[in-house]
């Protein structure tokens, strides 16, 4: 079943994983206020068995994850789908930096506008602007 916006345009898909019950929620609801469909998993593993589930438009993880690390998750996810993109979220990292396989670096904390902007960057148009 295809979920279509109110304009008839198709509803986009995030994958978000991250281990931090917090995280989970307050990322999800910052992006299910923009009218995307949000799945969530807890760990790498259980990130790969949604992605494989589903299709997705983007991914966005964590790096520290129990088990299977994001790094990890993300090479396995560009195996399945080389074009799907991947923002990587980490406490570990500040400033810009070239971290493999991910394809975009959001320091944590972030703000809900510094997340917005990264996923425009990613997926341009992924709100369906109808103006």
């Amino acid at each position: 079943m295809t979920t279509e916006k109110s304009d008839g345009a198709p509803v986009k898909r995030i994958l978000l994983v991250d281990d931090e019950l917090g995280v989970l929620e307050v990322v999800g609801r910052f992006l299910e206020s923009e009218g995307v469909g949000v799945d969530k998993a807890g760990d790498g593993a259980a990130g790969i068995r949604r992605f494989q589930e589903g299709k997705f438009d983007l991914v966005i993880t964590d790096r520290k994850l129990p088990g299977m690390d994001g790094e990890e998750m993300a090479t396995a996810i560009k195996e399945m789908s080389p074009h799907t993109p991947i923002l990587l979220i980490s406490g570990q990292f500040r400033g810009v930096v070239n971290v493999k396989p991910f394809d975009y670096l959001l320091s944590k904390p972030f703000t809900r506008d510094q997340l917005l902007s990264a996923v425009d960057e990613m997926l341009p148009a992924w709100r369906g602007s109808t103006s």
